[in-house]
């Protein structure tokens, strides 16, 4: 019995994530106005364009498509893929972002739009069950062409384990902290990093 709820659980898991996929540019912004999760939901972003990519989050990607494209690198990207189901929520869509990000930037499909600036990870109410479906939307990405290569390939290049996009912990974020500090202010210090 237990291993049959755990099948039907994971099942749950695949088939609530979802990812649609809608022209970026005016035409594309009258339908996700008019999508389910357009306004007023946590979603995932996903903006790109041949090589080039920038993934967001926000609850309202109607408006916030709109202030993309604004921006003049935002408005090279072609095509906009939504990702969110029922259960999402402001946490769970930070780290799914967060995923998308550092993922996307090791795998070397897509040139990142991204700054790396704020990438930090925080613990939240079923965090476990949400990174179940990291995977699940990465093999959705592989399968609609936009990237080629494996979680575990990812994770296991170098390219990953260094990438500048990683999240620090609080400790290594309290330490970049007071160094920037000391060099702006011509502080002269030694530290010793195990």
């Amino acid at each position: 019995q237990k291993q049959k709820e755990s099948i039907l659980s994971i099942l749950n898991y695949k088939f609530m994530a979802q990812i649609e996929t809608f022209e970026f540019g005016p035409l594309g912004f009258e339908k996700i106005k008019e999508y389910h999760y357009g306004r007023d939901w946590p979603i995932v972003y996903l903006l790109e364009s041949n090589n080039e990519a920038y993934v967001g989050e926000t609850t309202s990607f109607y408006n916030r498509s709109k202030q993309h494209y604004e921006n003049i690198d935002r408005r090279r990207l072609k095509n906009a893929h939504i990702i969110t189901d029922e259960t999402y929520n402001k946490s769970a869509a930070l780290d799914i972002e967060s995923f998308l990000i550092t993922h996307l930037a090791a795998e070397g499909s897509f040139l990142m739009q991204n700054k790396n600036e704020g990438l930090r990870d925080h613990n939240y109410y079923q965090r476990t069950e949400y990174q179940a479906k990291f995977e699940i939307i990465w093999k959705e990405l592989i399968t609609r062409g936009l990237v080629k290569k494996e979680v575990y390939e990812i994770e296991n290049s170098d390219l990953f384990k260094y990438s500048p996009y990683k999240s620090l912990t609080e400790e290594q974020h309290l330490f970049v902290k007071k160094l920037v500090n000391d060099i702006e202010n011509n502080v002269a210090s030694t530290y010793i990093v195990e």
